[in-house]
């Protein structure tokens, strides 16, 4: 059976096997990137995942993407990083790393002064008037 809807360029194209992924939030993404690149995205449930899909809106099971055979390729460059994409996380990292260690400094110098500075010098204050008075 013919889709009147699809390009003429992919009726006759058999779908293979991109790859199979497990969370249901990994395949929401990788359908999106490849719809976004305009590649068709045929999506099978594994041991009974797409009842799942109907009544709990989310299957559990593994979920098998297929592409037509003539863009398998291109989805897979699509899913391999660039040189230009990876970035040095060591940097990025220690920097971020710094940053929380300096906030989380100033945090523990505020939480002891707000449950042991203030009620030191809050006693020390009624001690002193108890002892003038």
């Amino acid at each position: 059976m013919v889709n009147p809807n699809c390009k003429d360029e992919y009726q006759d194209d058999t779908p293979v096997l991109l790859c199979t992924l497990s969370d249901h939030m990994e395949v929401a993404m990788l359908e999106a990137l490849l719809k976004s690149s305009n590649i068709p995205v045929v999506k099978i449930y594994r041991n009974g995942g797409d009842v799942n899909m109907l009544y709990l809106g989310a299957s559990f099971t593994d979920t098998d993407i297929y592409v037509p055979s003539k863009l398998l390729e291109h989805a897979k460059e699509l899913l391999t990083p660039d040189s230009d994409d990876i970035i040095d996380t060591e940097d990025d990292f220690s920097e971020a790393k710094e940053e929380y260690a300096e906030k989380r400094r100033n945090r523990a110098q505020w939480l002891f002064l707000f449950f042991f500075g203030i009620p030191i010098a809050v006693m020390l204050i009624t001690y002193v008037l108890a002892v003038l008075i």
